[in-house]
Order: structure tokens, then sequence, then C-alpha cells
């Protein structure tokens, strides 16, 4: 990776994608809120009746919370459930 040097930090180096500590930044789309509202974003869509943009929004949330969180994470388990448990009443096949 290349470091990042930019004119008003004093000429002090950075890089753009790794903390201090040296874990990967997370960008502000994948921060566990956004995945929480997105979550919700798509159990609204199921309340308002748009049955498959509720699938296709949880389908984009489970990839990102099993990338992002991990698969064990409680909301990625979540977003399973309900997944699964939409497909179920709507009758639609993995």
């Amino acid at each position: 990776m290349a470091a990042v040097c930019r004119p008003s930090d004093g000429g002090r180096h950075h890089r753009a994608d790794v903390t201090r500590r040296g874990r990967r930044r997370r960008s502000k789309h994948e921060h566990p809120h956004i995945l929480t509202s997105r979550h919700n974003l798509a159990g609204a869509c199921l309340s308002a009746g748009r049955v498959q943009e509720a699938i296709a929004l949880h389908e984009q949330v489970l990839t990102d919370c099993e990338r992002i969180l991990s698969v064990g994470h409680s909301l990625t388990t979540t977003v399973r459930v309900n997944l699964e448990h939409i497909r179920q009443k709507a009758n639609v096949a993995r």
C-alpha cells in the first residue's frame, strides 16, 4: 500500500486504509449502524408489500454483514433468519 502525504499534515505520511493499530478502516457505508438501517429499510419494504424488493435488500445486507461483521454476528443471524422467513412466506426458493 502506498502512503498518502497530505500537505496540510506537516509532511507526515498516513496510510489511507489502515489505522494506527493496523486494523482496516471501515468506510462509512460499512458501519454496523448503517447495516442495521439497511435491514430496517428492507423490513419497511416488506411492510409496504414490496416483497421482492425486501428480499433483494435482505440478500444484500446479509452478504455485507457476513463480509463485514462475521457469519456468527447477531445482526448477521437476524438478517439471515428474517430472509428465510420472508422467502418461506413468499414461497421463494433460494
